[in-house]
């Protein structure tokens, strides 16, 4: 089951896991704050991209890499735990987000991803 929330629902979101919640879509984690998701971790796999209220129409790249940092280091395991959101034009539209910047945030994902699969073929 996937379940989204615009709100902090830290509190409820162990009986949520409970009840059969698989992913949880956070488009705002910063209403958490991000480092207290890890206290899911492992339990539920996260869907974000970064906060689209706050780091996201802010358009500062240093800020959005250490968010990212953060988000990562909150709510991956070796067997996953996070889908990035990779931004839509709704979100461009809507929200503020400068396309470039949407893909800046997805280049950053692929980045700082400490499992990424290399391709151990190039050479």
């Amino acid at each position: 089951m996937w379940f989204h929330s615009c709100g902090q629902i830290l509190p409820l979101a162990p009986m949520m896991i409970e009840a059969g919640v698989d992913v949880l879509n956070l488009m705002q984690p910063n209403v958490f704050p991000i480092p207290r998701l890890a206290e899911l971790k492992g339990r539920v796999c996260f869907e974000t991209c970064a906060d689209v209220q706050t780091t996201l129409p802010a358009g500062n790249r240093a800020a959005l890499a250490a968010e990212i940092r953060e988000i990562l280091a909150a709510c991956c395991t070796k067997d996953g735990g996070l889908i990035e959101v990779k931004l839509e034009p709704i979100y461009y539209d809507g929200a503020g987000i400068r396309r470039d910047f949407g893909e800046f945030c997805h280049a950053e994902y692929r980045r700082l991803d400490p499992f990424r699969r290399h391709d151990r073929t190039a050479s």
